[in-house]
Formats: structure tokens, C-alpha cells, sequence
């Protein structure tokens, strides 16, 4: 059985992938999103990737920066006010 722990670096690793699909289709349709969530999304992708490929912080801030529901929480946000 596993535990939910195990469970959180795929779905980050999937946020991240998708997030490259949402926005390679809009740029392909020729609709650029704006700039600053654009920014926003791919800062929150990036974070997902860190956590998905199981980096391990010390410090007190980069271990609540790397944890899922911050990048996830972002992801969200950036995707509903780009889409």
C-alpha cells in the first residue's frame, strides 16, 4: 500500500508537464499569454520539477518553498488567469 507521500512527486511531475502543454498550445495558436502569470506559471512549473525529482533542502525557507501545496497553489492561480 502506498502512502500518500508517495504519491505527490508524480502528480507535481504531471502539473509540470502539463503546464508545458497548456502553454505550447496557446503559443501555437498564436495567443501569447500575458507576461507576468506567464512568468508566474513557468516559476511554478520549475518548483514542481525541483519537487518531483526529490531535491532535499536544509534550510528552513527552501523546504517551505519546495513543498507541493505552494507550486501547486500557483500553478492553479497562473492557469485559470491565463486560460
Amino acid at each position: 500500500m502506498m502512502n500518500i507521500k508517495s504519491w505527490l512527486r508524480p502528480v507535481s511531475a504531471l502539473l509540470a508537464l502539463a503546464g508545458v502543454a497548456l502553454i505550447w498550445s496557446r503559443v501555437v495558436a498564436g495567443q501569447m499569454p500575458p507576461h507576468g502569470w506567464l512568468s508566474l506559471q513557468l516559476i511554478a512549473m520549475a518548483l514542481c520539477v525541483v519537487h518531483a525529482v526529490g531535491w532535499q533542502s536544509r534550510g528552513k525557507i527552501e523546504r517551505w518553498l519546495f513543498y507541493p501545496p505552494l507550486p501547486w497553489l500557483l500553478w492553479g492561480l497562473a492557469g485559470l488567469m491565463i486560460f
